[in-house]
């Protein structure tokens, strides 16, 4: 297969927009043509080694490549039909610490104070716990003074700390969080997600729904309770 690409794709730009009484847009925009852009991708070849086979153990850490003391530990990098890198590598444990110890989360008025917790139980797994769900930033409409659900465009969240608990974004606007925990997952000691899935096909947890081309976290267990969380503009919150 070709290692370069070059996309090419059309563009539109909105022309005309309908205001209802109310103050919003409705649906009825026009469209017109706004030309063509053009955008070069490329990628790298990599080959491992004939054996190789990363697990990942979530609730201890443990790596294991499936390779034995005797294999060679080399990717090779193909660049070119002539050009090659080859790249020495090594396997070890996760850096994760106290992956036993439970914390629960404290809820206070303000949002500096509220923190999800970075670790929990499910069942008989007790490990790092990642927060994901949907985060909607709510309109306010000028005409009635109040907040209306008219414009909700939830977007996909995901909360992740390797240590410490995980304190929601601070917006200068009401945004109404509904979060699941995801018991298991493994997270390095920076909060970063070391073993991941894409979603071929929608997926229900926790009653939130996620669509298909989603990125989440493999994990052990769900949270049994999903959270509805309100960050209001000046730092105040309410759980539900």
């Amino acid at each position: 297969m070709p290692q370069n690409y070059n996309v090419t794709f059309s563009k539109s730009k909105i022309s005309s927009i309908t205001i209802g009484s109310d103050g919003y847009p409705t649906n009825d925009y026009t469209y017109t043509s706004d030309g063509t852009t053009s955008i070069k991708f490329g990628y790298a070849k990599v080959s491992m080694p004939a054996t190789f086979a990363l697990t990942i153990n979530p609730s201890t850490g443990v790596i294991s490549d499936g390779l034995t003391s005797n294999d060679e530990r080399v990717a090779t990098i193909y660049l070119g039909s002539q050009e090659r890198i080859t790249v020495k590598f090594t396997t070890t444990t996760a850096a994760v610490t106290n992956r036993n110890t439970a914390t629960t989360s404290t809820g206070n008025s303000k949002l500096a104070t509220y923190r999800l917790p970075y670790k929990q139980t499910s069942g008989t797994v007790q490990g790092t716990i990642v927060w994901v769900g949907t985060a909607t930033p709510k309109s306010y409409n000028l005409q009635s003074n109040s907040y209306s659900d008219k414009l909700d465009a939830p977007q996909i969240v995901t909360f992740a700390a390797g240590t410490g608990g995980i304190s929601l974004p601070d917006k200068d606007r009401r945004v109404v969080y509904k979060l699941v925990g995801l018991v298991g997952a493994l997270v390095d000691k920076n909060g970063t997600l070391l073993d991941t899935e894409t979603l071929t096909t929608s997926k229900v947890i926790g009653g939130i729904t996620f669509p298909a081309g989603t990125i989440l976290p493999k994990y052990y267990g769900v949270g049994t309770t999903t959270y509805t969380i309100t960050v209001n503009q000046d730092g105040s919150l309410t759980v539900a």
